[in-house]
């Protein structure tokens, strides 16, 4: 089955579209080529290992602080996938609540100090996802904020502010010295649309111990989903965190391998965003259970690969725990 993917890249004034040719859930080739004349890309020192590809960051933590003056910080595009055509599960309803965090206390506390935005580089351009908390040093995001599978090439001067509240970030900003990509999302399988980073700190540690416990082979049906993540597309800014709670609606058989699909109204710049599990047992009091990955245009759905056995193995591989 054919379809086409709109990575989509929205800003308040200018909204650029990236096109991309999806077949049997696979990217193929790319539609639109952005001019790039400025661009000389520099060689990346790429590592490959079991299920994923390492790219070790060359500049130092120095340089990637620089690099994020607030202006850049603030002119940097909110990016999300979005499937072109009709959602073909639309006969699916779910339940859904929705709420943007405008209290100071939410950024403080779990899970809202455990969340937080991500700032990198692909090409010439400057891009905002989102992210959470793994374990340590390391950050949850999608694969398509860290490695570009069209231009193969992995995001440069990536940064990870947690509990970001509308230019604030008291518990500070963290650079990445690596990224990890699975060898399913290098090969342009959407179902495999989620990474690790590799911080300069122990950002659990700086967020008061929590973290997001990763959990897999969760049945949609079963099981009530939190997104969190900072929307900037229309009608969100990507000030503050927004949280859509639904229960999963089912799967989508569409692309490859099959993912999972909330009820969800958050925009470009939500994607990487974590879908938290209630889990009275942990400290944060959630599990990682999915992520903001893509949607289909027109669509308030929100979809995230679905996490097994696959991504377990990728977890263990890249953090050694």
């Amino acid at each position: 089955m054919k379809f086409t993917i709109i990575a989509l890249a929205a800003m308040a004034v200018v909204a650029q579209a990236i096109l991309v040719e999806v077949e049997d859930g696979k990217i193929v080739r790319r539609l639109d080529d952005v001019p790039m004349k400025d661009y000389k890309p520099k060689p990346q020192t790429i590592v490959k290992g079991p299920g994923f590809v390492k790219y070790v960051e060359k500049r130092s933590r120095e340089e990637i602080k620089a690099f994020w003056t607030k202006e850049r910080m603030a002119a940097a595009i909110p990016l999300t996938m979005t499937v072109a055509g009709p959602d073909p599960n639309a006969a699916a309803t779910c339940e859904l609540d929705v709420e943007s965090h405008t209290v100071d206390s939410f950024y403080d506390t779990p899970p809202g100090v455990a969340v937080g935005k991500v700032f990198f580089q692909q090409g010439i351009f400057t891009y905002v996802c989102s992210g959470s908390v793994s374990a340590d040093n390391f950050v949850w995001t999608a694969g398509h904020c860290v490695y570009d599978n069209v231009k193969g090439r992995f995001s440069e001067n990536f940064q990870f502010i947690p509990g970001y509240e509308d230019g604030d970030y008291d518990d500070g900003k963290y650079v990445a010295t690596e990224l990890f990509a699975t060898q399913g999302w290098i090969d342009g399988s959407i179902g495999y649309d989620y990474a690790l980073a590799s911080m300069d700190g122990n950002v659990q540690a700086a967020v008061g111990g929590y973290n997001f416990q990763l959990s897999v082979n969760n049945e949609p049906d079963s099981t009530t989903y939190e997104s969190y993540g900072y929307p900037a597309g229309a009608p969100f800014d990507g000030t503050i965190d927004h949280t859509c709670k639904s229960g999963g609606c089912g799967r989508d058989h569409f692309v490859s391998p099959p993912t999972v699909y909330i009820e969800c109204d958050s925009t470009g710049g939500c994607s990487g965003g974590p879908w938290l599990i209630a889990n009275s047992t942990a400290a944060s009091g959630y599990n990682f259970g999915g992520l903001n990955s893509y949607n289909y245009g027109g669509s308030s759905r929100m979809y995230s690969p679905y996490l097994d056995s696959d991504t377990e193995t990728f977890w263990h591989s890249v953090t050694g725990f």
